[in-house]
């Protein structure tokens, strides 16, 4: 299981299934077009390949699946936003896609609110603070509005280092942050 700010009910994780279960298709079936992975994923695609999304996809989707509870970082949060928003944007304007019949059949779910589950789960957005921003504001200022290890480069849109794509398991699902 993902550790998010709040458990995931069986519809939320449904949602979060079908969404990494598209995105890996996707990536799959559009290996030969690495370019379009630049357009359907603005921000991931400055710190992520194509190649390397897909390996943190499928990690992300067996660690969700898992009983034993997981750490993510800033940088599978902004492949995960962004993930969710273009699973969550076809679905609500496809009606013949096969995930929203499946997800319609089993749970009911005729529109899925994007920004309804990021504020549910998400602990925050840093990821997505404009670069110069944070330039800007200094070490001390990040310091003080707490920001993650990782948010500085996530937010430059670095190259993740290995270490900052491991999945590390935790005890609680209370706030890492407090």
């Amino acid at each position: 299981m993902l550790r998010f700010q709040d458990t995931p009910n069986a519809k939320s994780l449904a949602i979060l299934h079908a969404a990494l279960d598209d995105a890996l298709n996707w990536l799959d079936c559009d290996r030969d077009f690495p370019e379009d992975f630049s357009i359907s994923y603005p921000k991931s695609s400055k710190c992520f390949t194509p190649e390397l999304a897909e390996h943190t996809l499928k990690a992300l989707l067996r660690a969700s699946k898992d009983s034993a509870l997981y750490q993510l970082t800033d940088y599978h949060w902004l492949l995960l936003y962004e993930v969710l928003w273009n699973f969550t944007t076809v679905f609500n304007d496809e009606p013949e896609l096969a995930a929203r019949k499946e997800l319609n059949t089993q749970y009911g779910i005729q529109e899925i609110d994007f920004f309804e589950f990021i504020d549910l789960y998400f602990w925050d957005i840093d990821f997505l603070t404009n670069p110069n921003d944070v330039i800007n504001m200094g070490e001390e200022s990040r310091k003080v509005m707490d920001f993650s290890p990782e948010a500085y480069g996530v937010i430059q849109r670095w190259a993740p280092h290995p270490e900052e794509l491991e999945l590390k398991k935790v005890s609680s699902v209370e706030n890492p942050f407090e």
